[in-house]
């Protein structure tokens, strides 16, 4: 019973060391105007969603819109503001601010997890 408890811990304890590591990277790389690695979260298929041109995307068609943005809009910060995970903690949202010293942007995204990896589904970025 006793291995079964640690292994229960050791499993939630994992979960939650991919859960920060992932939602790090995607924040570093959005701080930097890093598309390569948000992209490199993208599920088979994005809703993308930058300044009000809305689609639904293959990961390589999303980067490329996503490179544009940052290569328009060079990010000087992104602060997170707000995350949270649903009740079975499958599906997981961020919400943060970037700036690219011009003006800031409303970043939402949303992620499913399955079996600790994060695939990202939703990209918007709102002025």
């Amino acid at each position: 019973m006793k291995s079964l408890l640690a292994l229960f811990f050791l499993s939630m304890s994992t979960m939650a060391i991919a859960q920060t590591n992932a939602l790090q990277a995607i924040n570093s790389a959005l701080q930097r105007g890093d598309a390569a690695t948000v992209a490199s979260y993208f599920d088979q298929s994005v809703v993308l969603d930058i300044l009000g041109d809305e689609a639904i995307a293959t990961p390589a068609e999303a980067r490329n819109r996503l490179e544009k943005f940052f290569t328009s809009h060079k990010p000087a910060g992104f602060k997170q503001s707000h995350s949270g995970s649903s009740q079975g903690k499958d599906s997981h949202y961020m919400i943060g601010e970037l700036n690219d010293g011009k003006g800031s942007y409303r970043v939402y995204l949303y992620f499913k997890t399955s079996g600790g990896k994060y695939t990202l589904q939703e990209l918007r970025i709102d002025q």
